[in-house]
């Protein structure tokens, strides 16, 4: 489930395949291109289907087979694996990309610090703010 977006893609022209993404930016599901950050008022309109979520959750309607058992070893891992791939391709030239990656480090050490209470240290070579 996610909140359509009625704007024309300016990377590929469709119209009506603009969607607020998890990461709360907005994507083209034709071309998949990132295209900017959610407004406000965008964001605000994933609150009732966050809790659409929850509540199926809560009177057991959602599909457990979807669920994957994992370690928290695993999980810290790939954290790690990603925050480590997102701050190499920082330390790429292209603008985009190091403006991606800002947001891509956030989101996986915010969840790393949730479940772990700690965040991936900066290694010497990494630009990571």
């Amino acid at each position: 489930m996610s909140i359509i977006i009625k704007e024309e893609c300016p990377k590929c022209g469709s119209v009506g395949g603009l969607f607020v993404c998890s990461m709360g930016g907005i994507d083209c599901a034709d071309c998949g291109e990132f295209i900017r950050m959610a407004k406000p008022e965008e964001l605000d309109q994933m609150e009732p289907v966050a809790k659409a979520f929850k509540k199926k959750r809560e009177e057991g309607k959602m599909k457990t087979e979807n669920i994957v058992p994992f370690k928290r070893k695993d999980v810290k891992a790939y954290l790690d694996k990603c925050i480590r791939k997102w701050r190499r391709i920082g330390n790429d030239k292209s603008d985009l990309k190091k403006e991606m990656a800002i947001y891509y480090i956030d989101a996986f050490q915010s969840v790393r610090i949730s479940l772990f209470g700690e965040l991936l240290p900066k290694e010497e070579k990494s630009n990571e703010r």
